[in-house]
C-alpha cells in the first residue's frame, strides 16, 4: 500500500492579449491586404515557485487573397506539477510482461511478472522556461475554395 499524501499549491494569474489590425479592408495596398501585429503577456504567483511574467509577440501578414503567413515569438513557464516535487517514496506493484525476453532466455523471471516500482520525487526541481519561435505559411489553393 500507499503512503498517504499531502501536497497544496496555490496560483494566481492574468493574461492579457491586444490585436492590432495595421492594414485592413479600409487602408489595403498593393502586396499588403492585411497585416497584424499582437502582444499578449501572462503574470503568474506560485506558493512554492514564486513569481513570473512571460510575453508573446506575433504578426499576421496578408500579401493577397490566397496567401497568410504568420509568425510568433514568446516565452513561457512552466512549474513541476506536485507529484514531481513530492519527497515521499511511492511503491507500486504492477504486472510486467516482457515476452520477447523470455522467448530469448526461456527464464521464468523474464516473463509474465510482479514488479516492484518505487517512485520518488525531487524536492529540488526548479520550473521549466523557454523561448519559442514559430512561423508558417497558409495557401488556399487559386480556383478551389475548398482545398487549403
Amino acid at each position: 500500500p500507499n503512503v498517504d499524501l499531502y501536497a497544496s499549491r496555490t496560483i494566481a494569474s492574468v493574461f492579457g492579449e491586444v490585436l492590432v489590425p495595421v492594414v485592413s479592408r479600409a487602408n489595403r495596398k498593393p502586396f499588403v491586404r492585411a497585416l497584424e501585429l499582437s502582444v499578449a503577456g501572462r503574470a503568474e504567483r506560485f506558493s512554492d515557485f514564486g513569481r513570473t511574467a512571460k510575453p508573446k509577440f506575433g504578426f499576421n501578414y496578408r500579401p493577397n487573397d490566397w496567401i497568410l503567413l504568420r509568425s510568433t515569438l514568446a516565452a513561457s513557464f512552466r512549474a513541476p506539477n506536485l507529484v514531481q516535487t513530492n519527497t515521499t517514496p511511492l511503491r507500486r506493484q504492477i504486472g510486467a510482461d516482457d515476452g520477447y525476453r523470455f522467448d530469448v532466455t526461456g527464464l521464468l523471471s523474464d516473463g509474465t511478472a510482479q514488479r516492484t516500482v518505487y517512485r520518488q520525487g525531487n524536492q529540488n526541481l526548479q520550473p521549466e522556461e523557454a523561448k519559442t519561435w514559430v512561423a508558417g505559411l497558409f495557401a488556399l489553393a487559386p480556383g478551389n475554395a475548398g482545398l487549403r
